[in-house]
């Protein structure tokens, strides 16, 4: 249809709830509110409007004006500019406001203003605007602007500004009208979600990126739901809050941008501000909010285009299923570090990326998974969270069911070593476990990383630093001195009956009369970890200081031979 109104000389509007005065009335005219009128607005060289007793009311060349104003549509494009020069987010914006009767018309009605064809399939609903955009990506690899959909905010509503919510084991208040945030894929579900886009443009920057790039697809691959995506990402990001609607607690995420090769200018066209997509989750694996960034921290001053280059990285974008918290998860509310570190898990226990949680059997005791930190060039520090015992038992009365298996906490350093070395060559570290107590620690080394951070669960008595936790609230200090700081924080929270619609208690066809051993644990356990680096000066530990006191007593040698003596015996009762 699009292809038989373009060549068309003329196509004449018969406009039948506008009696006269086509600009008083033509913004309530039902006419412009329709999908498939939209191709009959753009498509003919000259469109010629009548009112319902067929008085001729004007022209869209005489009106352009006035229905740019209406509409959304930019006004060169109603007097002959050609569409192809409006990018993919500014022509979905012209539809944004507009409906069809059937789901699958929003998005056919569109194929001639994206000058794409695909089948009708009449039945499959919202996944027709789904095919279509596949079809976009694949005819226009290079137009990024089919994903900067969403409300576009100067700086997330949820950004946390007091450093104090990040860095204390303090959790932030929980506001219950905040607890409805979806997260999405990398398409949008609508031309509704573009009703915001009506200013966007391609970048300039664009042509480098892609000739430099010349082999790189934007979307490599669509598979269901998920988008493998090759963008810029920046490497640094931004805490966010989100508030979960059960259990009703707050999580804190780091939101890194990914950075669309389109944006806007400023109103004087002096500054180019690039979208940004919040995403978060995991290195490979993330989700998006339904808000885009345009401000001033993304400009093309800002962002050189070789950092752009730099930037990119292949990345997976999938909307974040709804995971319901099952009986016995153990759910990360904060994970905050001043050291870079990777997560594992032990087998059986499921860990959900995005919404940092982790499905735990309930037939599952020990260690669970750990946080391994790359402290130095060769030294790591691994936090394991583990549970004392498992939870597939019944119990004789709730309160010994609410006490049941609770986590025990372990820490771990240890050194990467190439070839096995005597562990009296291995520099000790002092650590602190209580206000002013501190000790010697020789840390175990290992050729391999794998074999170091698996080590607590092969071998968790030889972990020396454990801490059972106390219910229903505890936190465990312990400082490595000149290193680290770690403050690992948990609380069991409990459920009711009321919870129990969104629950998700697996097999369907348990009887919901007699309580199974899953529903007599009625909790999750809330864990909050907090890493920051040690300054404190390497002083002598307790030890040290009961020998030098020995020696000063004896009078047998120096403050500085008494310090090496205890160095030497605590070394070799540790190697010992």
């Amino acid at each position: 249809m699009f292809q038989w109104y373009k060549s068309s000389e003329v196509c004449y509007t018969y406009l039948n709830d506008v009696s006269d005065n086509i600009e008083s009335n033509l913004e309530r005219c039902r006419w412009v509110a329709r999908g498939w009128t939209l191709q009959e607005l753009l498509a003919p060289r000259e469109v010629v409007f009548y009112s319902r007793d067929w008085q001729y009311l004007g022209t869209r060349s005489k009106l352009s004006a006035h229905i740019a104003r209406i509409t959304g549509i930019d006004e060169a494009y109603l007097t002959g500019k050609s569409l192809s020069k409006a990018c993919i987010a500014h022509r979905m914006s012209w539809a944004a406001k507009r409906t069809t009767t059937r789901k699958e018309d929003m998005a056919y009605c569109l194929l001639g203003i994206f000058d794409v064809n695909m089948s009708l399939i009449y039945g499959e609903g919202q996944k027709a605007f789904r095919r279509l955009q596949e079809v976009l990506i694949r005819e226009y690899p290079e137009d990024h602007s089919l994903f900067a959909w969403g409300t576009i905010v100067k700086r997330l509503p949820s950004q946390i500004d007091d450093s104090s919510q990040i860095w204390e084991n303090n959790p932030i208040r929980y506001e219950p009208d905040k607890a409805n945030e979806k997260f999405f894929g990398l398409l949008a579900e609508s031309p509704h979600d573009f009703k915001n886009s009506g200013r966007i443009v391609l970048s300039e920057a664009a042509l480098f990126y892609f000739d430099y790039m010349y082999h790189a697809a934007t979307v490599s691959t669509l598979s269901a739901n998920i988008a493998t995506v090759d963008l810029p990402i920046t490497t640094r990001g931004t805490d966010c809050v989100f508030h979960l609607k059960r259990p009703q607690i707050t999580q804190v995420y780091l939101i890194r941008y990914m950075i669309l090769l389109c944006g806007e200018w400023n109103r004087s066209h002096t500054k180019f501000r690039y979208v940004a997509i919040p995403i978060f989750g995991g290195s490979e694996l993330v989700s998006r909010t339904s808000k885009i960034v345009v401000s001033n921290s993304f400009t093309e001053v800002t962002i050189s285009a070789s950092q752009l280059i730099d930037w990119k990285k292949k990345t997976c974008v999938r909307p974040n299923p709804p995971n319901p918290i099952k009986y016995g998860s153990v759910l990360e509310r904060k994970v905050s570090s001043e050291y870079s570190y990777v997560t594992g898990t032990f087998p059986y226990v499921n860990q959900h990326h995005i919404s940092q949680h982790y499905d735990i059997p309930s037939s599952v005791s020990g260690t669970l998974y750990y946080k391994s930190l790359d402290i130095a060039q060769t030294v790591r520090l691994t936090i394991y969270i583990g549970r004392s015992n498992a939870l597939n038992h019944a119990h004789s009365n709730s309160a010994e069911a609410r006490e049941c298996g609770r986590l025990r906490l372990g820490l771990h350093p240890w050194i990467i070593t190439p070839s096995k070395v005597d562990s009296g060559g291995i520099p000790p570290l002092t650590v602190s476990t209580a206000p002013h107590v501190k000790e010697r620690f020789i840390p175990q080394a290992f050729e391999d990383e794998s074999d170091g951070r698996s080590h607590g669960y092969e071998r968790w008595q030889d972990i020396k630093y454990v801490h059972d936790v106390v219910i229903p609230k505890d936190e465990w200090k312990i400082s490595i001195i000149g290193v680290a700081d770690i403050i690992v924080g948990m609380e069991r929270i409990f459920f009711d009956d009321s919870d129990d619609d969104e629950i998700d208690f697996g097999d369907s066809s348990v009887d919901r009369e007699a309580p199974t051993d899953d529903e007599q644990h009625r909790f999750v356990d809330v864990v909050d970890i907090i890493v920051r680096k040690n300054t404190e000066q390497d002083g002598p530990a307790d030890e040290d200081k009961d020998n030098e006191t020995k020696h000063r007593e004896s009078g047998d040698r120096s403050n500085t031979d008494s310090e090496e003596s205890s160095w030497e015996t605590e070394s070799e009762s540790q190697a010992d």
